[in-house]
This record gives C-alpha cells, structure tokens and sequence, in this order.
C-alpha cells in the first residue's frame, strides 16, 4: 500500500481528507504508481459523502411523512369533514394544505396520496382531497396529485369520479386532455361533461377534437 494512504486516517472528515491528498499530491514527490492511485481515492471519498446525503434526506423526509401522519392526519380529516368547499373560496383545509406544501411540497404529497387511498372506501374524504388539490398549480403536485384524479375516475361513487373531471379540468393542461379524451364513465350526464371538458381543452391547445 502506498505510504501516503497511511496517513489519512478513518475519523478524517471527507473535505479535510481531500484537502489533504491534494496537498500531498502537490508536495511530495510520489511515484507515478503512487500519484495514479488518488483520483480513484478521491472518487470514494465523494461516493461515500453522496452516499451519507441521501440517506440523510431520505431519513429526514421520513421522519417528516410520519410526523405529518401522527400530528395532522386527525387535523386534515376534520377539516375536509368539516369545510364548505365554494369556488374561489379558499377553506380551512385549503389554507392547512397550502401550508404544509410550502414547507416540504413532495413530503405533503406523499402524505395526501396514502390518506386517498387509505380511504378509498369513505367518498366524502375522496372529493375533500380532490377538491384540494384542483386547486394547487399542477405541477406543485405532479404526479401524486394527477394519479389520484385518474384513480377518482374509477370509482364507484360517481361524485367522486366528477370530482376528478372537475380537477383535470381545473389544471387545464395538455395532460389532462389526453387523459380525459381516453376515459369512459357509465353515466351518461357525466360522459357528456368529460366531453364538454375535452372539446374545451382542446380548442385552448388548438388540438383537433376527435
């Protein structure tokens, strides 16, 4: 082994170790054997920092997602229970929402996705949620936000399946017309508002109905 690898230690912080190395390398007159071994030293050094970065955060969004589910779930449960939810009128589960996306956006996102589908049998939480997330820009809950309206659309309760047309025509994007123009529902009044919905997408993209 070469003597210079001896004198990095195992307690070296990552940046001192480097520094070091490159100071040896700059100062001491090493064999070429020797001076060929340290980008690939330096290559484990930063592997091993990128490594400890993403466990780190994936610890902490973890650690976030389960405090989002002990603290707030009971909280946003209610809200949606309890809220009126009127068009341009932002209600209390809204403003939670809104709040919580501020501060860890793909975090509260996760967290929204496995309430939907933790209560997936209970519609009322279903449109809430629903209702919630028409109203946030849509890639702020790309693609979490997207896959609950296109698994809304399957659902027995039909006002839930409205309630994911109603969201895919809120974010109005080309997206939701492809998604739209591929879907059928069994209701009648509500296959005539996906039509509705989809000529009007398609006018705004300048797409072709049909």
């Amino acid at each position: 082994m070469p003597s210079f690898i001896l004198e990095i230690d195992s307690g070296t912080s990552h940046d001192l170790a480097e520094q070091r190395l490159l100071n040896l390398l700059i100062e001491t007159d090493y064999p070429d054997s020797a001076q060929s071994t340290l980008p690939l030293l330096l290559n484990i050094l930063q592997s091993k920092a990128a490594h400890i970065s993403v466990v780190d955060e994936n610890y902490i969004n973890q650690s976030r997602l389960l405090k989002l589910k002990r603290q707030f779930t009971p909280k946003i449960l209610n809200l949606i229970l309890e809220s009126v939810f009127e068009y341009g009128i932002d209600s209390q589960a809204d403003v939670f929402i809104r709040s919580q996306m501020k501060e860890n956006s793909l975090v509260t996102k996760n967290w929204l996705n496995e309430i939907f589908v933790e209560h997936f049998s209970n519609p009322v939480i279903l449109i809430g949620i629903l209702r919630i997330i028409s109203r946030l820009f849509y890639y702020a809950v790309y693609p979490e936000g997207q896959l609950m309206a296109t698994t809304a659309l399957s659902h027995s309760n039909v006002e839930v399946q409205e309630c994911g047309v109603r969201a895919f025509e809120s974010w109005g994007t080309l997206d939701s017309l492809r998604i739209l123009n591929n879907i059928k529902v069994v209701t009648p009044w509500l296959q005539d508002y996906v039509n509705e919905v989809v000529k009007d997408l398609s006018r705004g993209h300048n797409v072709p109905v049909g």
